[in-house]
């Protein structure tokens, strides 16, 4: 009852946050014409929506994919139950479906976790075997990626956009070196530092690092940064608070966010308004509200983009994240992409949210059934990981370009630690 008592308040300080720093913020990310005086109906309703699933989500993190779970309600579902109401360009009103649905859906989510896991059959493999062939690969991914950064390390904050648009325009066709940079970032790194954070092995954190650092530098992509801290938070509150880990993300996430106020109206700097607030939570909220008015008002992709693009006519001359930058942001090179319900909305509309939520219920299992018990944090840093992942792009490009499936094979074939102290347990 205490733990339940603990996630509920989290849950309702870091709305009643999220949404007053929309209020001030609002304006300031997105111009003058921003709504922000939303409809106090609406705003009930928000908060409605926003408190159903800490009633019925656990309360501590005794699967990995629960700290996924987490992660996708404080980045998604919360910053979608009140900015859609004030980014539409229509009627607040119209936008009553889309929080319904999202708030329905990831609830019913949280029934996976009653459904029992399956012992998956292991292979047999020596955990120094295992160190040496993840080093190695580790190893040929950072050469494939030093070799397209030419040999350079460019640390700066200052020309990320610009690093990004020529990290596309260098790599162009060339499937193995787009995949060895995504693969090192997204997966292979943030592996190895999860592995070395919890077995204490200090050579694993060394490589990974230097692989997010070298990722960076060829992307400019400053979530890069993150990762390190993301998974150190997800290992801290679950070895710190382990009967209490799911409330202490509500705790956290409501911290961080009245720190960057406190930045904003004390120091008078943007540094954590931009980072956490605009880009971490408001952006995808708006990109979620964007894709649902486009696609609700013109043809829905089908997947004509991606992998049907054989059996389905393309409707659009762009991927759905151009179409998007194009049309609500006037650029022919923005990749406007968000989330994976929105993503869902976008290509068969209501249904695909249906099925997004049904195969990432799939996967949670999958995933949780691979876990070993005693390499639970592992696990968990690396499905939080996933959550950033799955608030950001759409659930079958993100397998395969972020490293998920990779995960999945990794933590599967992850050894048990030979020497007690060194076992990753919760």
């Amino acid at each position: 009852m205490r733990a339940r008592l603990g996630l509920v308040s989290g849950a309702l300080l870091y709305a009643a946050l999220l949404y007053s720093a929309y209020t001030v913020y609002g304006p300031l990310n997105y111009g003058a014409g921003a709504n922000v005086d939303l409809p106090l109906p609406l705003v009930v309703l928000g908060f409605l929506y926003a408190l159903v699933p800490p009633l019925l989500m656990p309360t501590k993190i005794e699967r990995p994919s629960q700290a996924c779970y987490a992660v996708l309600y404080l980045i998604v579902i919360v910053p979608c139950m009140f900015i859609p109401y004030g980014a539409t360009s229509g009627s607040p009103w119209d936008m009553v479906p889309l929080t319904t649905t999202l708030m329905v859906l990831f609830s019913a989510l949280g029934l996976v976790y009653r459904v029992p896991l399956v012992k998956l059959k292991r292979l047999p493999v020596p955990e120094f075997g295992f160190d040496v062939a993840l080093l190695l690969f580790a190893a040929a991914l950072i050469l494939v990626t030093m070799a397209t950064t030419n040999l350079t390390l460019d640390l700066s904050l200052g020309d990320v956009y610009e690093r990004r648009l020529e990290a596309r325009e260098t790599t162009g066709t060339s499937t193995l070196t787009a995949y060895a940079y995504s693969w090192l970032g997204n997966g292979v790194s943030p592996f190895l530092i999860a592995l070395g954070i919890a077995r204490r092995k200090w050579l694993h954190i060394l490589v990974g690092i230097v692989g997010l650092l070298l990722v960076f530098s060829l992307t400019g992509l400053k979530s890069t940064f993150f990762t390190p801290i993301l998974l150190l938070g997800t290992y801290t509150a679950l070895k710190l608070f382990p009967k209490a880990s799911g409330a202490v993300g509500t705790w956290l996430a409501s911290g961080a966010v009245a720190l960057a106020g406190l930045e904003f109206f004390v120091i008078g700097t943007w540094i954590l308004p931009h980072l956490i607030l605009h880009r971490l939570l408001f952006t995808p909220a708006n990109l979620t509200t964007y894709y649902f008015e486009y696609f609700s008002k013109n043809a829905q992709v089908m997947l004509s983009d991606s992998f049907l693009s054989g059996f389905v006519e393309r409707q659009y001359d762009k991927s759905v994240g151009g179409t998007i930058g194009e049309v609500y942001y006037q650029s022919d090179v923005m990749n406007a992409t968000t989330g994976i319900w929105a993503q869902g909305y976008a290509h068969f509309g209501f249904i695909g949210m249906i099925v997004v939520t049904a195969l990432v219920g799939f996967f949670f299992l999958v995933f949780d059934s691979a876990t070993r018990p005693k390499d639970l944090l592992i696990g968990a840093m690396m499905m939080a990981l996933t959550g950033i992942f799955w608030a950001n792009v759409s659930l079958h490009t993100s397998l395969v370009s972020n490293a998920i499936l990779l995960t999945l094979l990794l933590i599967w074939l992850l050894p048990e630690a030979a020497a007690k102290g060194r076992r990753g347990s919760a």
